[in-house]
C-alpha cells in the first residue's frame, strides 16, 4: 500500500512538474534579440499585417528585475513608444503590454518584480534637450536624466518601495543653458 502512495505522488508531482514547464515554455517564448523582437513585435502591432511598420531601437532591462522594456519608432518617424516583457526563468521573454503615440516626452509607471520604475521616454530632436527632470507628484523625490547625447532616449529610476500608489510625473525639458523648453519646441 506505501509503495502505491509513493508511485502515486511521485506520478503527481512528475505530472504537475511537467505541465508547469510547458506552460512556461509556452507563455515564455522569444529568445532575447533585437531581430525576434522586431519581428515579434510588428506581428504584435500590426496583428499579423507583413508590413515592417516599426523599428526597435534599443533594449533595456530594468535593473536586475525580469522586465525588459524595448524602445521603438514608428517608419514614418512620427511616434514613439515601448513595449514591455518579461523574461522567465528559460532565459525567454513573454510580452506583456506596449504603448505608442505621438508625444515626443512620456512618463510611465512600470512594474516589475523587484518594485515600480518611473520611465521617461521621448525624442530629441536636434539635440535641443539637455537633460529632463521628472517630479513625482504628490511626493518628495524627482529624478534627473541626462539625453544631451540622445536622439531617442528611454531613462528609467526605481521608485521608492514605500510608494504603493499609480505615480505621475511633471515632466520638465531644459536646453544647455537650464532654460525650460516649451512644449512646442519638442516637434
Amino acid at each position: 500500500m506505501r509503495k502505491k502512495i509513493m508511485l502515486s505522488l511521485l506520478v503527481t508531482v512528475l505530472c504537475s512538474g511537467g505541465f508547469i514547464t510547458f506552460f512556461t515554455m509556452k507563455q515564455y517564448y522569444l529568445d532575447n534579440h533585437k531581430s525576434v523582437i522586431q519581428s515579434q513585435l510588428v506581428e504584435w502591432i500590426n496583428h499579423d499585417n507583413e508590413e515592417d511598420s516599426f523599428t526597435v531601437l534599443d533594449v533595456y532591462q530594468l535593473g536586475k528585475s525580469n522586465s525588459y522594456l524595448v524602445l521603438f519608432e514608428t517608419k514614418d518617424r512620427n511616434s514613439i513608444g515601448y513595449a514591455h516583457y518579461h523574461e522567465g526563468w528559460n532565459g525567454k521573454l513573454k510580452p506583456i503590454n506596449y504603448k505608442f503615440g505621438t508625444d515626443k516626452l512620456i512618463f510611465e509607471e512600470v512594474n516589475t518584480n523587484e518594485g515600480k520604475y518611473g520611465v521617461v521616454l521621448g525624442y530629441n530632436p536636434n539635440s535641443i534637450i539637455d537633460h529632463i527632470i521628472a517630479p513625482i507628484v504628490d511626493e518628495s523625490i524627482s529624478f534627473h536624466f541626462d539625453v544631451s547625447n540622445d536622439e531617442w532616449f528611454l531613462k528609467f529610476e526605481k521608485l521608492p518601495s514605500e510608494i504603493k500608489h499609480r505615480v505621475y510625473a511633471n515632466l520638465k525639458a531644459y536646453d544647455r543653458d537650464n532654460e525650460i523648453l516649451e512644449y512646442t519646441a519638442l516637434y
